[in-house]
C-alpha cells in the first residue's frame, strides 16, 4: 500500500516523518498529473505546492484553524489530504468535487473562493470573529504574489492595522499569476527572493547578539538598520505585518520550522515561501503559463486537443489593426496568454500594458489611454469583468471614453464551476449607459466588430466564448445597432446570438422537419438592440430568446421592455436563459443539458410553444 492510500485524514499527515513526508509529496504529485491529464484543470499551480500544503497540515489544526487559499485553484492537495482522494477522479466532473474550495464540500473548505484578491480579506474575518468569541484558533491565509498586488489585500492590511487581530499569511511565491507577473510589486518579491546574503547575515547577527526579552533597544535598532539595507523598504513591516523570512517552499523540514515560528508569534506575520509553478512535470516546468489551466491532454508528450478558438483570432485581428494604426494598445489585468494577446505582445512589445491580477487599474488606465488619444482594447474573461463594475461605469461609460473590452470566456463556462461562468456580463454592461454591447458568430463577424469599435467613439464591448463555433449562415456585413434575419418564417420568431446561433441552426433543420418554419434572428448586438427588427416581432404571437446568459438583465427583458414601452400587446416572449441560481461544474454540454439549452431541450420547448406534444 503506497503512503498515500494511507492518507484518509490529515491526522494521519501527523504521523509521518521528514522523509515519508517527502515520498508521499512524490506519491501526490504524480496522483494529480494522472488525473488532471484526464479531466483537465489547474496543473502547474498545484504541482508547485504540494510541500507547502502538506508543511501546514503538518503544524496546523485544520479545521478548527482556518485555512484560507486565494483564488483557490491551487487547493486539489489541499482536497486529496482532507478525506477526498477517492473522490478526486471526479474533480471538475458533473456530481464531484469542485476545483475550488467549497464549504457545502468539506468542513476543511473554510471559504468559497474562485477569483484573486479575497483571502486577506476573509481572513481578516475569521480572526475578527475568533477574537470576538474569546477564541484561540490560527487563521492562516495563503496568498500567491500575483495576486498579492489586487487593492483588497491593502484594504485587508489597512484593516489589521486598525483591528489587530492575528492572521499568518503564507505569500506563495513562484513570480507568476496565470501569466508572469509584472509591476512593481513583482520587482520588489523579487529583491526579497534573491537576496539570501540578507538571511544569511540576518542568523549570524541574532548569533552573535543574542534573542530573548534581554535584548537592549540598541540591539533591535541596529537588526532593524541591518534589515532596512538588505531589504528596501521593510515592505511588510512597514506595512505591519512582521516579515519572519524567505524559505524554500519545496523543503518541507524548512517550511515545518518556519510555520511553527509563525504559529509562535503573538502578531500578524507574513511566511514566504518560493516555489516553483509546474514543479515535478517536466512541460509545466518549462511552460506554466501554458499548464496553468489545461484541458485533457498526452502524459508523454503533454500536447493537448484544443484547437485555435475566438481568444486567438481577436488577438490576430488586434495584430493586424495595430499594424494599421500605431494608436492601438491592448490592456491586460494578469491574462495575456488567456486572452490571445501573446501574438500581439510579440510583435507590438511597446503597445502592451500588463497590470497583473488588477481588473479596476484595467479599466480605469484604459479610459485615460483613450482620454489621451490611443485606442485601448482591455482583453478580460467574463467573470472577472465583475470585478471592475465601478470603473467601466464611472470611467469608461459616464465619461464617454472610446475603450473597447473584448470580453472571452463568454456563457456558461463548464468545469471551473459557479464561480467562473460567464453569465453575468450581459446584465452588468446593459445597465450602464453608451454602452454598445457586440456578440460575433463567426470569425468574420469577431473581426469586423473590432474594427467597428475600434472606428466608434464611446464604449463597446464584445463577448465571446473561448472556442470557435459553427455558423452555416451566409455572411453579411456588421452595421451598427443592426441584427440578421438569417432565415424568414411564419410561425414564430427566434432571436439568439453569438455561441448559440450555431446551436440553434441545427434545431432549425428538426422544426422543419416537424413542418415548423420560424424566423430565426441573428442579434448581433445586445444593446442598442435593432428597433426596425424588434417592431416586425409583432407580427408572431410568440417570440422565442435563447441565449447563454441569465435571464434578469439579457436580450428577453430588452425586448419585453420595448413592447412595454411602445404598446405592443399580444407578444409572448419566451426566456430560453440560464436560471437565476449558481451553475455548478459539469461539461458545457452537461450543463446545456440540464439547463434545457441544448439542442433537444430547446427543441421540445420550441414545439411545447407550437402545441405539439413533446418528443
Amino acid at each position: 500500500m503506497s503512503l498515500l492510500e494511507q492518507v484518509n485524514s490529515p491526522a494521519d499527515i501527523k504521523n509521518l516523518s521528514v522523509a515519508e513526508l517527502k515520498l508521499l509529496a512524490a506519491e501526490i504529485r504524480q496522483f494529480m498529473i494522472e488525473t488532471i491529464r484526464e479531466n483537465g484543470g489547474h496543473l502547474a499551480s498545484n504541482l508547485g505546492v504540494v510541500e507547502l500544503t502538506l508543511a501546514l497540515y503538518y503544524v496546523f489544526d485544520f479545521p478548527t484553524d482556518k485555512l484560507v487559499w486565494d483564488v483557490g485553484h491551487q487547493c486539489y492537495v489541499h482536497k486529496i489530504i482532507t478525506g477526498r482522494r477517492e473522490q478526486f477522479s471526479t474533480l471538475r466532473k458533473q456530481g464531484g468535487i469542485s476545483g475550488f474550495p467549497q464549504r457545502d464540500e468539506s468542513e476543511y473548505d473554510a471559504f468559497d473562493t474562485g477569483h484573486s484578491g479575497t483571502a486577506l480579506s476573509a481572513a481578516t474575518g475569521f480572526a475578527a470573529a475568533r477574537d470576538y468569541k474569546g477564541e484561540t484558533h490560527e487563521v492562516v491565509a495563503v496568498v500567491g504574489d500575483g495576486a498579492f498586488a489586487g487593492g483588497m489585500n491593502f484594504e485587508a492590511i489597512n484593516a489589521l492595522g486598525e483591528f489587530k487581530n492575528k492572521i499568518i499569511v503564507v505569500l506563495n511565491d513562484n513570480e507568476m499569476s496565470i501569466s508572469r507577473n509584472v509591476g512593481a510589486f513583482s520587482e520588489k518579491f523579487f529583491k526579497l527572493r534573491t537576496n539570501k546574503r540578507y538571511e544569511s547575515f540576518k542568523s549570524s547577527l541574532e548569533r552573535f547578539l543574542g534573542k530573548g526579552s534581554g535584548a537592549s533597544r540598541f540591539t533591535k535598532k541596529l537588526k532593524d538598520a541591518v534589515r532596512f539595507l538588505f531589504i528596501p523598504g521593510q515592505f511588510f513591516d512597514e506595512l505591519g505585518l512582521k516579515y519572519i523570512g524567505i524559505t524554500d517552499g519545496h523543503d518541507i523540514e524548512k517550511l515545518i520550522d518556519i510555520l511553527r515560528r509563525a504559529k509562535e508569534e503573538k502578531y500578524s506575520c507574513v511566511v514566504h515561501a518560493i516555489t516553483q509553478k509546474g514543479k515535478g512535470f517536466d512541460a509545466a516546468e518549462a511552460d506554466p503559463e501554458q499548464y496553468h489551466g489545461v484541458a485533457p491532454f498526452c502524459l508523454e508528450n503533454g500536447e493537448t486537443s484544443e484547437k485555435k478558438g475566438f481568444s486567438a483570432l481577436a488577438g490576430d485581428e488586434l495584430c493586424r489593426l495595430a499594424s494599421e494604426d500605431e494608436r492601438v494598445v491592448a490592456v491586460s489585468a494578469g491574462m495575456i496568454c488567456g486572452t490571445g494577446l501573446t501574438k500581439f505582445k510579440e510583435q507590438f512589445p511597446g503597445c502592451v500594458y500588463d497590470v497583473g491580477i488588477c481588473e479596476q487599474q484595467a479599466a480605469t488606465m484604459s479610459a485615460a489611454l483613450a482620454v489621451s488619444g490611443l485606442k485601448p482594447f482591455f482583453a478580460v474573461y467574463s467573470t472577472f469583468l465583475q470585478r471592475c463594475y465601478d470603473q467601466i461605469l464611472e470611467d469608461i461609460c459616464l465619461a464617454k471614453t472610446n475603450v473597447t473590452l473584448l470580453i472571452d470566456r463568454a456563457g456558461l463556462n463548464g468545469e471551473d464551476g459557479k464561480t467562473h461562468q460567464g453569465i453575468y456580463d450581459v446584465a452588468l454592461l446593459r445597465s450602464m449607459p453608451g454602452m454598445s454591447i457586440m456578440a460575433p458568430s463567426t470569425e468574420e463577424e469577431l473581426r469586423e466588430m473590432i474594427r467597428l469599435a475600434h472606428d466608434g467613439t464611446g464604449a463597446y464591448a464584445i463577448r465571446y466564448p473561448k472556442s470557435a463555433y459553427f455558423n452555416p449562415y451566409p455572411h453579411t456585413p456588421v452595421e451598427y445597432g443592426k441584427w440578421q434575419v438569417v432565415s424568414a418564417g411564419q410561425d414564430i420568431a427566434i432571436v439568439t446570438f453569438g455561441a448559440m446561433l450555431g446551436l440553434t441552426a441545427r434545431i432549425m433543420e428538426k422544426l422543419k422537419e416537424r413542418a415548423v418554419y420560424p424566423t430565426l434572428i441573428n442579434a448581433r448586438f445586445l444593446k442598442p438592440i435593432d428597433e426596425e427588427e424588434t417592431r416586425k416581432l409583432q407580427r408572431y404571437k410568440d417570440v422565442v430568446v435563447i441565449e447563454d446568459n441569465i435571464a434578469v438583465g439579457g436580450l428577453a427583458d430588452a425586448l419585453e421592455g420595448f413592447f412595454s414601452e411602445n404598446d405592443v400587446h399580444g407578444v409572448n416572449v419566451h426566456r430560453f436563459c440560464v436560471p437565476d441560481r449558481p451553475i455548478a461544474h459539469a461539461s458545457v454540454e452537461e450543463q446545456q443539458r440540464e439547463l434545457r439549452l441544448d439542442e433537444n431541450g430547446i427543441l421540445e420547448r420550441i414545439m411545447e410553444i407550437c402545441g405539439e406534444k413533446r418528443i
